[in-house]
């Protein structure tokens, strides 16, 4: 077995490549795995998620300039919260728009 991101040979016991740091996947990637993973990273008490929403709302300066200095784990990637971002965006101009229809 290699690891999917260096192609370094691991030993079936090992839960991360000891070059690069990776975790060692062997399930199958399906539904119900991709399901469990976004609702663990959607619901963990330890989310990022929360935590950028919670800084950028008091001090939104913090937030930046530890991401841009190189703190990038304890905050959500910007990339995926500007993703996050814009769906909710969408979902409750839908609803909006339906609950407040203009005739």
């Amino acid at each position: 077995m290699n690891c999917k991101n260096c192609n370094h040979s691991l030993r079936t016991d090992f839960g991360y490549c000891p070059v690069c740091g990776a975790k060692v996947i062997k399930n199958r990637l399906t539904l119900k795995h991709l399901w469990q993973d976004l609702s663990f990273q959607v619901f963990n008490l330890d989310n990022t998620l929360f935590k950028t929403i919670k800084h950028l709302m008091i001090r939104p300066e913090v937030v930046i300039e530890s991401f841009i200095t190189g703190a990038r784990k304890k905050y959500m990637n910007p990339i995926s919260f500007f993703a996050i971002a814009i769906t909710l965006s969408g979902i409750m101009f839908f609803i909006l728009r339906n609950v407040y229809e203009v005739n």
